[in-house]
């Protein structure tokens, strides 16, 4: 006979019907701007709970802890103490899905360059080892969703100004009175 993976005819196999979260993933998007993350910025999360498996999944619970770096958390749906956030949806059938959304702000201040990661963990009856997250825009299995903070002074609207304390005109060995108003409309 013809031999398949290590099977042979005769051979006992068992088949094993249960929910499958590993094809859950998480994205990130800015609320406030097209392109970029600068402080003040609402952010939305989507996290997607996918039961990839052959068995309906019972007391589905998805956590994630949201990083420090965002504050003013509210999911939809989904209750908030200190920093994570818990979603509990009570069945996914096979083949199911389900959209979990949490909205946030980025702190104001963040010091420019700081990277935001963050991931979600879902459990069931079924599976109570914590699945984690996919972000689905990068090839890595697995991994965390992030995103980088852009924190720059916008100077635009500095200006200078001086006055001669000797009186108009300004000539050589008088007392000058300089005004510096810098005035920074960045984050």
């Amino acid at each position: 006979g013809r031999v398949t993976q290590g099977y042979q005819p005769g051979d006992d196999v068992t088949v094993e019907s249960r929910p499958d979260f590993v094809n859950t993933s998480k994205s990130v998007r800015n609320e406030s701007r097209p392109e970029g993350f600068q402080p003040g910025d609402e952010v939305l999360y989507l996290v997607t709970v996918r039961n990839s498996g052959t068995q309906q999944g019972t007391s589905v619970v998805v956590q994630d802890v949201i990083p420090t770096q965002l504050e003013d958390i509210r999911p939809e749906g989904g209750a908030v103490t200190g920093q994570t956030v818990r979603w509990t949806v009570p069945s996914l059938a096979a083949g199911d899905e389900t959209e979990l959304l949490v909205r946030a702000r980025i702190r104001n201040p963040l010091a420019d360059g700081t990277q935001v990661a963050n991931q979600a963990f879902v459990t069931s009856v079924e599976i109570p080892e914590p699945v984690p997250s996919d972000n689905p825009n990068t090839e890595e299995l697995d991994d965390v969703t992030a995103f980088v903070v852009t924190s720059l002074p916008v100077l635009t609207g500095s200006r200078k100004t001086f006055v001669d304390t000797d009186g108009d005109p300004a000539r050589p060995n008088d007392a000058i009175e300089w005004t510096i108003a810098v005035i920074n409309t960045g984050t």
